[in-house]
């Protein structure tokens, strides 16, 4: 809702008639119909590596490249499952964060996708 709010889109479901991926939802510009945001549902191991199947929702975003390092070093972030690492995180979706850094961490994937 935040996004919506904020940004003024709504989610879409590329994938929506896959079975794997028909959750997973993008968050994109409605000028340049680039992504800010994807939302997926992914194993814990694709982040954790610790082999363990439970599912997490997380949230790609773009950053800048020479934020990454310190990034990664925040508990609820990691690098980007299946997107460049330099310049995509993946954020889990659950209490790690708060809400307040989350929407800032979109915000500023959104202009530096603009």
């Amino acid at each position: 809702r935040q996004i919506l709010d904020q940004f003024l889109v709504r989610p879409d479901f590329p994938w929506e008639h896959s079975a794997r991926y028909q959750s997973y939802g993008t968050f994109r510009h409605a000028s340049n119909r680039k992504w800010f945001a994807l939302i997926m549902n992914v194993k814990r191991t694709v982040l954790h590596k610790d082999g363990t199947p439970d599912l997490l929702d997380v949230m790609n975003l773009k950053i800048r490249p020479q934020e990454a390092e310190q990034l990664h070093r925040i508990p609820g972030i990691y690098p980007a499952y299946h997107m460049n690492h330099r310049l995509w995180i993946s954020v889990v979706l659950d209490d790690s964060l708060a809400d307040e850094a989350i929407l800032a961490l979109i915000k500023t994937s959104y202009h530096l996708t603009e």
